[in-house]
């Protein structure tokens, strides 16, 4: 018997893929951005949208670390990411940073 072909068994979100969200999930800023600078193929929709099974996307992990640089750097490749994109838990990015403690400083970002 052949085995039937699950579609799209192969195939992961453009996020998930590059490594970006993985790299701002576990705060490794410099892989971080050598993969936003790398993959110039992903574009602001990509990051408008929380990726299949995930509750956070690049720009709430970013928040919820609290990195500032990070958070620039992809306003500056991307300025259309949508800030108020919603998690899974519909929090927006600065509700996650709030939650999570960031300074005022990050807050005014």
């Amino acid at each position: 018997k052949k085995k039937k072909k699950r579609k799209f068994a192969n195939t992961q979100h453009p996020i998930d893929a590059s490594g970006v969200l993985e790299a701002a999930k576990f705060a490794r800023w410099d892989e971080f951005k050598n993969r936003l600078l790398g993959h110039t193929e992903l574009s602001f929709v990509d990051f408008n949208e929380l990726p299949p099974g995930r509750s956070f996307g690049v720009v709430h992990q970013i928040c919820f670390n609290g990195n500032r640089d990070a958070l620039e750097r992809l306003l500056e490749l991307h300025p259309r990411v949508d800030l108020k994109l919603l998690t899974k838990y519909e929090q927006t990015c600065m509700e996650v940073a709030e939650e999570e403690g960031a300074d005022d400083d990050f807050l005014e970002c």
